[in-house]
């Protein structure tokens, strides 16, 4: 899929582009980008109305445009402006074509306020079929912002919203606004990366004066959940060289806020929660949300069960923390609990699965003797340096080599490539019984039993990583339970606090003696309020009854999705188990979940072409069928947006 980049030229910058704005143009276009030009021109039509003896009016920085005035904004802008421009392009060998917003009805505008402001109008909507079919042909759309109405009354629209409202229409990658420095400038270099809260305070420092200031504040009404990111760039200077971009980038991070303290290593929504309760989530403009993500497989009782919540506060009351050093109760009973619900004997407790999955390769190589561990593509088990070394994805562990050695990853579900590996110096064999983040790809039973085999018969341990599949997601309280295997060792987090940070080790007997005293430890393992957490969350979702209606809503929601996608070529295979479930698509689907954010409901990705949907485990057959519509219905839409 072509990246697609909208560039915002005003009129203050374009007498003095330099060729290489043009050459980095080139540059994009030759690496396959699709470029969307948008420029403005007011210096231009203040020195023509000037000439005309006609006075320019400004109101909040836009010019107030009577009848008059606008005869002369069409004038200069798709008249002068832009075919210069449009000139200047095909000197450099780019294939550019100059339209007004008025052609094809390509800027639906409305006035924003006849009496004081004239035709000064908003944009609507945009007409992005009409751009992605010259895109499509590899032309340079060069666009001048004058809109037009249903009734042809046309309109000034300022450059800057129509900039943001084309990259937002054709769903463009970036939009960059060129001005005549490289960026925003601090002691006379350039702030690569800036937030809001950043920009905020650089221009209460004095850092961003004059007339950058509209250029970053226009920059940042730009972001939405479809466009995340918005640079500010030099016309004077390259801007594109050896497939980078040089300029100040600005990131939609979380409900258009940007948070300027926090390393930006996740790639967050354009939302903002402000209270979430059972399987709904409310941002902070108030639009409610039917949550399919459940805090990725963390909230299996849905969002603030109030079992679980009193047993938190009842904590709270009591005390926080005192080490390990001490007997805590709730972590014996909560221990029983899961050995009482699995082939374990014996547990260790700690904050997360990463760490639940470093627990057991440690406890694996010290009781065998051996360093050899086997996993399997596409697999994760987390981001510290052992379970990172075992995850079956380059693009967690890119960068950070070189890896802990005499880690083997293996095609998922291949027996013969197990058989042909495994020998006797293997430590253990790890595997998730539903790779989650790998695509919602379960295993096969036949290839289960073989691992089992194998480890049995070479003295191996056999580990399942039930972060994402373990406490109930499945119907069981461990996925493992769906198949006649006993694993030496389940790893388990996620579900098992409710939200609060909680991660179980669960080993069989014959290993108790390999972790002894000192050899292996938690500061906050099995935490007092971690443990009240997960206790109320054992106690509700162990019942089997509660489990007997998770596997049927997983039966049903599976069979729902199946019929109601089957019509759609892009819909490849519906498929998980329990209460995890993977959609799994021709292309990309990263700019269909936004859509489908859009229409109501919270669902995430499972790799590039999977659409992971995670319920809580108390969702209602309704709320299903309400997650079928919904996704049916935001396929439909872009098909049909497609189709155009």
């Amino acid at each position: 899929m072509e990246k697609t980049v909208v560039i915002k030229c005003g009129g203050s910058v374009l007498s003095d582009l330099s060729p290489s704005f043009f050459t980095s143009l080139q540059a994009m276009y030759e690496q396959g980008m699709n470029v969307v030009l948008v420029h403005g021109g007011g210096p231009e039509i203040g020195k023509m109305l000037e000439r005309l003896h006609v006075h320019s009016e400004f109101v909040n920085g836009l010019r107030k445009t009577t009848k008059e005035v606008l005869e002369v904004v069409e004038m200069i802008l798709a008249g002068k402006v832009n075919k210069q421009l449009v000139a200047l392009l095909q000197q450099y060998g780019l294939p550019a074509v100059g339209v007004s917003g008025v052609d094809a009805c390509l800027l639906q505008a409305a006035p924003i306020d006849l009496e004081k402001l004239g035709y000064v109008g908003k944009v609507v909507n945009v007409n992005g079929v009409f751009v992605d079919k010259l895109l499509q042909s590899r032309y340079i759309p060069v666009i001048s912002p004058i809109g037009t109405d249903k009734d042809g009354q046309k309109y000034n629209i300022n450059a800057d919203t129509a900039a943001g409202a084309v990259a937002k229409a054709i769903k463009a990658a970036q939009l960059l606004f060129v001005t005549d420095v490289p960026g925003i400038l601090r002691d006379g270099a350039v702030v690569e990366q800036a937030t809001i809260d950043a920009i905020e305070r650089m221009i209460n420092e004095g850092v961003i004066t004059g007339g950058m200031i509209p250029k970053v504040k226009a920059a940042i009404a730009a972001l939405s959940e479809s466009l995340h990111e918005v640079m500010i760039v030099s016309g004077k200077a390259p801007f594109y060289e050896n497939g980078q971009l040089y300029g100040t980038t600005i990131r939609n991070e979380v409900g258009g806020l940007l948070m300027g303290a926090l390393f930006p290593t996740y790639n967050r929504w354009n939302i903002c929660v402000k209270s979430a309760e059972g399987t709904t989530v409310t941002d902070t403009n108030g639009k409610q949300y039917l949550d399919f993500v459940s805090g990725i497989a963390v909230c299996n009782l849905g969002h603030r069960h109030p079992a679980v919540q009193k047993a938190i506060e009842e904590q709270l009351n009591r005390f926080w923390h005192v080490s390990n050093l001490f007997t805590i109760e709730l972590q014996e009973e909560v221990a029983e609990l899961l050995v009482a619900n699995s082939c374990g004997d014996y547990v260790f407790f700690c904050n997360s699965g990463a760490e639940a999955n470093e627990a057991a390769l440690k406890l694996a190589r010290k009781h065998t003797g051996r360093h050899k561990v086997i996993t399997f593509r596409q697999s994760f088990h987390g981001r510290t340096f052992a379970t990172m070394s075992a995850t079956g994805q380059e693009k967690v562990y890119k960068g950070f080599g070189p890896l802990l050695p005499e880690f083997v990853h293996l095609p998922f579900n291949d027996i013969k490539a197990l058989e042909n590996e495994m020998s006797e110096d293997v430590a253990a064999v790890m595997v998730e019984i539903v790779q989650g983040e790998g695509g919602v790809r379960p295993a096969d039973a036949a290839f289960l039993q073989k691992i089992a085999e194998l480890c049995k018969q070479y003295g191996a341990l056999f580990i399942v990583d039930e972060v994402q599949t373990g406490i109930g997601r499945t119907g069981k309280p461990f996925a493992y339970q769906h198949f006649a295997i006993e694993p030496d060792i389940i790893t388990s987090a996620k579900g098992l606090g409710s939200g609060i940070p909680v991660g179980a080790m669960i080993g069989k007997a014959f290993l108790k003696d390999t972790f002894t005293a000192g050899v292996h430890g938690s500061t906050f393992g099995g935490n007092p309020i971690a443990m009240a957490a997960a206790k109320a969350t054992l106690q509700i979702i162990f019942q089997p009854d509660f489990l007997q209606e998770v596997q049927e809503k997983g039966d049903y929601f599976l069979a729902r999705l199946q019929e109601a996608l089957s019509e759609f070529k892009l819909v490849k295979e519906v498929r998980g188990l329990g209460l995890l479930v993977g959609i799994e698509c021709g292309e990309d689907v990263a700019k269909l979940i936004p859509a489908i954010h859009e229409n109501g409901l919270l669902v995430l990705t499972a790799g590039p072409n999977v659409i992971r949907l995670l319920p809580p485990l108390i969702v209602s057959k309704e709320e299903l069928d309400q997650a079928v519509k919904v996704i049916k219905q935001t396929i439909q839409e872009v098909k049909t947006a497609a189709a155009k």
